[in-house]
Parts: C-alpha cells; structure tokens; sequence
C-alpha cells in the first residue's frame, strides 16, 4: 500500500510542475504579424498603401474586355466588328476564369473601400482626386 501512495504523490508531483511550466513558460503575447509578407495587419496604415491598391485596378479590372482600346465586349462595338458578346450570342460556362477573376477584382475593391472607411489618419490623403 505505502508503494502505490508514494507513486501516486510522485505522479501528482510530476502533474503539478506540468501545469506550472504551461500556465507560466509565456510570459507575453506571441506577436502573429508576419514581417516578410503583406497580410491585412501590416497593410492599410498609410496613404501611400491605399495608392499602390487603388493603381493595380487600372490594369488588372476587366483584363481581355478591350483590344487597344476598341471596346470590343458591347452592344455598340466598334473597330473589330462584332463578337459572341456583343452578338448577344455569349454563354458564360461554369468555370469561367473572366468573371471568376473580374468578380474577384470587385471583392479586392471593396476591401480597399472598406479599409478606407476604418482609416485612422488624415482623409483627405486617401479621397479620390
């Protein structure tokens, strides 16, 4: 009987350190900010951020929906003449990468309109001019 009572006070023991080493081994916050990529954290803290999101939009929006500026996708297509778009005569599949990436674009937007809503600093340096 004094066996098994010694090893429970041991095991005990042992159990009580544990806990001690977990609930007191960090003493602070660990910081969870990567430092080497963009992510939402360290991104949106200045206006010069809010320009370098807005200028991708220039050349990433609608890619393939203009050929050198000829509107080639309208009703009122000029240039190269008419296509499935504007023929009306399109059918949009399931897996289509256009609307797949434009849709996409549209979800970046409005995170940047959303991240301008809850900017700290000085409006007037991120209105649109």
């Amino acid at each position: 009987m004094k066996k098994i009572n010694k090893n429970t006070a041991f095991l005990n023991g042992k159990c009580v350190v544990l806990l001690l080493a977990v609930l007191f081994s960090c003493t602070q916050d660990l910081d969870l900010v990567p430092r080497t990529t963009l992510s939402e954290a360290n991104f949106w803290n200045n206006a010069s951020d809010f320009k370098l999101a807005a200028n991708r939009y220039y050349v990433s929006l609608l890619p393939g929906h203009s050929a050198g500026g000829i509107d080639v996708n309208s009703d009122i297509v000029y240039g190269d003449g008419q296509n499935t778009v504007s023929a009306g005569i399109n059918v949009a599949g399931e897996n289509d990468g256009v609307w797949t990436n434009t849709y996409w674009e549209l979800r970046q937007i409005n995170t940047m309109l959303a991240r301008a809503d809850e900017y700290e600093g000085d409006r007037s340096e991120i209105a649109a001019s």
